[in-house]
């Protein structure tokens, strides 16, 4: 089983969590993935608490470092120049 197979079995994620969580990544705040997903700040929250709880995790930015170990995020491929 691959490793993106197991973090999906062990932390199945609604979709709109993937979302929350893929702009989380960028750093951006609470209002501002609000307004790109159309919903308020205080949802954006909410997500993020649910995100916190299926990770174990203190806060946003050990969300993101966990979702990376367990294969929800893959980092990003350098621009070709």
């Amino acid at each position: 089983m691959t490793k993106e197979a197991d973090a999906a079995e062990i932390v199945p994620l609604t979709p709109r969590e993937a979302d929350v969580l893929a702009l989380l990544r960028t750093g951006e705040s609470n209002a501002d993935i609000g307004r790109r997903l159309s919903i308020s700040g205080v949802t954006v929250k909410t997500h993020i608490r649910g995100l916190m709880a299926k990770l174990d995790t203190p806060d946003r930015t050990a969300v993101v470092a966990r979702a990376f170990d367990l294969a929800l995020l893959k980092a990003a491929r350098p621009e070709r120049r």
